[in-house]
């Protein structure tokens, strides 16, 4: 339900779901996942941090946690939560909660400017799932960040493969391109 932004209704239905089985982590794991889509922060904090303390190697929980932190503003908390997520269950089955979480990683790196890791995060979502465009991207903007122009063609070359329909990709392609003096690539980017 919350993928049809049917919100309210999506938090009766957990309500139902957390008043059949309180110590279920999933529904406090999609209660505060509704509540962040519909702005309501800190709430949706206290709702992971439930669905944490029933579960704490609950990957789900603790990405969602850094998902909300980083709204907030909060980076190194969400740092620490992703850290955590990495830890927990999702390493058992679940490939692309796993690469999402380091695609996050990524991002969140690349925002606090430790553009090498932000790399490695880029990196190993790849390795995980090379059809992410959002990890390829992540990695061509830490790579802008470290002057390395030539590879960052490279990996928006990779995510406008997957996503040819992005003009973040291709725009990203032809600023990189710029720096490396190749006008007229640049210009059909």
């Amino acid at each position: 339900m919350t993928g049809a932004k049917r919100f309210e209704e999506a938090l009766a239905s957990g309500n139902t779901a957390i008043a059949i089985s309180p110590n279920y982590p999933a529904p406090w794991i999609n209660r505060g996942a509704t509540l962040w889509y519909m702005g309501r922060f800190e709430q949706a904090l206290g709702a992971t941090a439930q669905a944490i303390a029933l579960n704490p190697n609950s990957s789900q929980a603790w990405f969602n946690q850094g998902r909300i932190l980083t709204t907030l503003g909060k980076f190194e908390d969400a740092l620490s939560a992703y850290d955590r997520a990495l830890l927990g269950d999702a390493n058992v089955g679940y490939r692309l909660t796993l690469a999402q979480i380091w695609v996050n990683k990524s991002a969140l790196l690349w925002r606090l400017e430790k553009n090498q890791e932000a790399v490695a995060s880029a990196d190993r979502a790849i390795g995980i799932n090379p059809k992410s465009a959002e990890a390829w991207y992540n990695k061509a903007l830490a790579l802008m960040a470290l002057n390395r122009y030539s590879d960052a063609v490279t990996a928006y070359e990779q995510a406008s493969e997957i996503v040819p329909a992005n003009a973040d990709f291709w725009a990203g392609k032809g600023i990189a391109l710029r720096f490396l003096e190749k006008y007229p690539e640049a210009l059909v980017a």
